[in-house]
């Protein structure tokens, strides 16, 4: 799921974020949501903190780098990969409605709210610059609304899987 070839796996409640975070072994713990695409590139749900997400090793800094515009700060907006900028043409302040699932058919029906580019990712050489950036509320909602789904906010039982950054340390000495 993280590579954003395959399935997604199976979810987890979003209390284990929050208890992950409070783990003093880890550093970052980065909720990702999947469930929808446009033309066929994956939404993935996340935070803010997505884009300070910082690989392992000493001196990593943040992988994914907004070129242009800026992050996503709300339900709506969009981070667009560099690759989904250039095989759609979409671009800063353009609108565009998602479909639930990993492909695109000629029965998909797009849903009803539409999505506003607020950023583009420079190229970082993967599976992320053919991925669109939304916040994990933005997920949640059409999910809700899609499938009749109760998906609860942060404070309930919200399903993601998680991307975790552990102390060099704790990894070093494990």
């Amino acid at each position: 799921s993280v590579f954003l070839k395959d399935q997604p796996v199976g979810n987890f409640s979003y209390d284990e974020v929050v208890k992950l975070r409070g783990n003093k072994n880890v550093s970052q713990a980065i909720p990702l949501g999947f469930g929808d695409n446009y033309r066929g590139f994956r939404l993935v749900g996340s935070e803010p903190e997505i884009f300070s997400f910082k690989g392992i090793g000493a001196g990593s800094g943040p992988w994914l780098h907004v070129g242009q515009g800026k992050i996503f700060s709300g339900k709506g907006q969009a981070v667009i990969g560099s690759e989904v900028a250039r095989l759609t043409g979409l671009k800063i302040g353009d609108h565009f409605a998602s479909v639930h699932g990993m492909v695109s058919t000629k029965s998909s029906r797009a849903h009803k709210e539409q999505y506003t580019v607020v950023g583009i990712l420079d190229k970082v050489h993967g599976p992320y610059d053919s991925a669109i950036f939304v916040s994990m509320e933005s997920i949640w909602e059409q999910h809700k609304q899609q499938q009749q789904i109760i998906v609860k906010s942060p404070t309930g039982s919200g399903k993601t899987i998680i991307l975790i950054s552990y102390i060099e340390n704790y990894l070093l000495n494990y």
